[in-house]
């Protein structure tokens, strides 16, 4: 084969297209699979079940600290008195 260059040439020409193809379609496929799972993250949000509700108002907070935050606005309310729930945390 290397006595015939206009072969040898055609040759790796055609396997440098090949490989080239290959690897475009490789990229598109992924880019592809990782806009897809971007779309159902859109699409799906993941639901917030932990809700924790103040026992003085009719608030609803999202997390633990939140609920602590939003107490001591009731123990500045009440002039002193803690309202803190920290007794039955873990």
């Amino acid at each position: 084969m290397a006595t015939d260059r206009a072969t040898w040439r055609n040759l790796v020409r055609e396997g440098a297209a090949l490989y080239n193809d290959d690897l475009c379609h490789a990229a598109q496929d992924k880019r592809r699979l990782r806009k897809e799972r971007a779309i159902i993250k859109h699409v799906q949000p993941k639901p917030s079940t932990t809700t924790f509700p103040c026992p003085h108002c009719t608030r609803i907070i999202g997390s633990r600290i939140g609920l602590d935050a939003h107490l001591k606005t009731h123990k500045d309310q009440e002039g002193g008195q803690s309202y803190s729930t920290t007794s039955d945390r873990r």
